[in-house]
């Protein structure tokens, strides 16, 4: 695809990267550069983003300040959410290429 603006702008969106803080609009304009379509180049920047989360080491799960309680994800939640999110993104592709299969018959006669 060639990228655009508006394309880029969607792809953040797609990606929940509206700060820009997880990829550059460099990296977004590669990504769209080899993908058939928006939600293929959206599924290949969440299985870098959950690469990216399995990098991450030592977060913390729960933890309490005072009488309140704070939560965060763990990296593996992350990790489960974002592959999911490429296989979602994967199966909204409009560009999908049909598998199958065809048979070719061949008669031929020769005469010497």
């Amino acid at each position: 695809m060639t990228p655009t603006s508006n394309l880029i702008e969607k792809l953040r969106l797609l990606l929940n990267d509206k700060d820009k803080k997880t990829f550059t609009d460099e990296e977004l304009n590669l990504f769209l550069e080899e993908a058939d379509c928006i939600y293929c180049a959206a599924s290949q920047g969440w299985v870098l983003k959950s690469l990216q989360y399995e990098n991450t080491v030592g977060e913390m799960y729960e933890y309490k300040v005072g009488q309140e309680t704070y939560k965060s994800s763990s990296i593996k939640d992350l990790v489960s959410v974002a592959y999911q999110n490429a296989d979602k993104f994967k199966d909204m592709c409009t560009n999908k290429k049909e598998k199958g299969s065809f048979m070719l018959g061949i008669s031929t006669e020769f005469e010497i």
